[in-house]
């Protein structure tokens, strides 16, 4: 298995209802952090992300439909640095996600998502 980018003190969420069935983007997350957890429910990823330790740094991806309803509950946990909203839509989906500011990227491309977590992630070292 290839070295992981991201620094160990991070760990990538993705919550998404089809996340079990992105088999291969899910394997490309995998190349950029060892610690990945995926959910298929809004309020398993909740609770989980409410049982981390403050200090813990955790980096979400959602989808569009889903983060519109989940990304107000959980945005002013102290555990999450950022979220990204991975998308077919990303106009509709600008407009709902300017109201936050963890949000760092609304996309519609994989490839452009991983980049932008890499680029924001040197950014916190």
């Amino acid at each position: 298995m290839a070295v992981a980018l991201l620094n160990s003190k991070y760990s990538l969420i993705w919550s998404d209802s089809t996340v079990l069935k992105n088999v291969e983007l899910r394997q490309q997350l995998e190349k950029l952090s060892q610690n990945v957890r995926v959910f298929e429910d809004e309020q398993q990823c909740a609770h989980f992300i409410q049982s981390k330790s403050k200090s813990d740094r955790l980096i979400l991806i959602t989808n569009g439909r889903l983060g519109e309803n989940f990304i107000p509950k959980i945005h002013f946990l102290q555990q999450i640095l950022s979220i990204y909203v991975y998308c077919r839509h990303q106009q509709i989906h600008q407009q709902w996600a300017k109201r936050f500011t963890k949000i760092k990227g609304v996309v519609v491309d994989f490839t452009d998502l991983l980049h932008r977590i890499r680029i924001d992630h040197v950014e916190f070292e």
